[in-house]
């Protein structure tokens, strides 16, 4: 993970650098924001093209900070849940990687003594 200051460095950093960009930016921005140090989630209300120009502006406003955008209408993969939408309502359940090989083993061991 690195040294021990990098991710409260890097939460500063982005809490920065997130708050200049929207301070500035007068296109249209996300309704709701969530963020975990450089991991963004937010609900977009408005069109897709909308979100495309966000995107590249939020990319284009620092020269080595750059995000990966991933959207859906229905759901999406955020961290360890899946964030979606039942009902016109926000829901989440758990989300484990398809790669997570984190498998529970029961051991018994037994002792014989002679």
């Amino acid at each position: 993970m690195g040294a021990a200051a990098s991710v409260r460095l890097a939460n500063i950093y982005m809490h920065v650098f997130l708050t200049k960009f929207f301070n500035q930016y007068r296109l249209e921005k996300p309704l709701k924001l969530g963020r975990l140090i450089d991991d963004l989630f937010f609900i977009w209300n408005g069109t897709e093209e909308s979100l495309q120009q966000f995107y590249t502006d939020i990319n284009s406003y620092h020269c080595s900070i750059k995000f990966e955008l991933t959207f859906s209408r229905t759901e999406i993969n955020f961290l360890d849940t899946t964030i979606y939408i039942e009902n016109n309502n926000i829901h989440t359940r758990l989300y484990r990687k398809p790669t997570d090989k984190k498998n529970i083993y029961i051991i018994v061991a037994t002792i014989l003594t002679t």
